[in-house]
C-alpha cells in the first residue's frame, strides 16, 4: 500500500463515506515498490493497523515527517530494515482495513 502525503492545500478530501483517490504514476507505483529505499520523501513501514493507537500514531508520525519535507509517500507492507515485502501482521482485506473512514474516524 502506498500513501501519497501532500503539502497543505495541495488536494481536497471529498466528504466522507466517499473513496478518495489520490494517482500517481505507475512508474512511481514500480518504482517505490520494486526498487524500494527510504528517503527523506519515502517512508517504509511494516504492515500497519490504522484502527490502534499504536498503528495510528505511527501513520500521522510518518506523515507529518513527510509532510515537513513538502510531501512524499508512505509505503506500507515493506519490512523497513530488508525492504522486502512483509506478511507479519498483514491484513485479509487491505482495502478494507486502510479505507478512509477507518483512516478518519480516530
Amino acid at each position: 500500500m502506498i500513501v501519497s502525503a501532500q503539502p497543505r492545500g495541495a488536494r481536497q478530501l471529498e466528504p466522507k463515506g466517499e473513496t478518495v483517490t489520490i494517482e500517481i504514476s505507475q512508474e512511481i507505483a514500480d518504482r517505490l515498490v520494486n526498487a524500494p529505499s527510504e528517503a527523506l520523501n519515502v517512508e517504509i513501514k511494516r504492515w500497519i493497523n490504522p484502527s490502534e493507537p499504536k498503528g495510528i500514531a505511527k501513520i500521522a508520525i510518518a506523515c507529518m515527517a513527510l509532510r515537513n519535507r513538502n510531501g512524499g509517500y508512505l509505503v506500507i507492507g515493506l519490512d523497513d530494515d530488508t525492504l522486502q515485502p512483509s506478511t507479519e501482521g498483514k491484513p485479509t482485506d487491505i482495502r478494507a482495513t486502510f479505507h478512509i473512514d477507518v483512516c478518519r474516524a480516530k
